[in-house]
């Protein structure tokens, strides 16, 4: 009597769930090249865009047209960029320095050094720009809570 194949709890047959975590290893080969984008990318926007042409094609450079392998990569990247706002924030509000009396150019240096690439200037212009916006931010709501007293 022949068995039918072993069905994982998603459905999908158990000689499918092979491939798929075949390619969970072989994603391991592009984490750092892709990684080293996303941090790239969150330094101008904090929030991913997965239609924006440059990260569709970054993504298809790694993995080519599999549909499959697209959708885990804009997971992963939606993943990696809650986690590094989320970073951010904590190293904003919970750090012992006086972040707001910082100078544009230390509290860019303060936020972003984790995330461009050694022989880069932390200074350009996508870093500077997000730099102002948090610094707007961070005024706007020292505003904020000094109206609630």
């Amino acid at each position: 009597m022949r068995r039918s194949p072993k069905i994982c709890l998603r459905g999908t047959p158990l000689s499918e769930r092979r491939t798929q975590h075949c390619f969970q290893t072989a994603f391991l080969d592009i984490y750092k090249p892709f990684f080293q984008f996303l941090k790239k990318k969150f330094c101008g926007c904090p929030w991913i865009n997965l239609k924006d042409e440059e990260f569709m094609r970054e993504c298809k450079r790694h993995i080519g047209d599999d549909p499959y392998k697209f959708k885990t990569m804009c997971s992963y990247a939606s993943h990696k960029f809650t986690q590094m706002r989320n970073q951010r924030r904590r190293q904003i509000f919970h750090s012992t320095l006086d972040v707001q009396g910082l100078s544009l150019d230390g509290l860019s240096s303060f936020l972003f050094k984790a995330f461009i690439p050694p022989g880069q200037s932390p200074l350009d212009d996508q870093v500077r720009r997000m730099t102002v916006v948090i610094r707007a931010f961070l005024s706007q709501k020292k505003f904020q809570e000094g109206e609630k007293f």
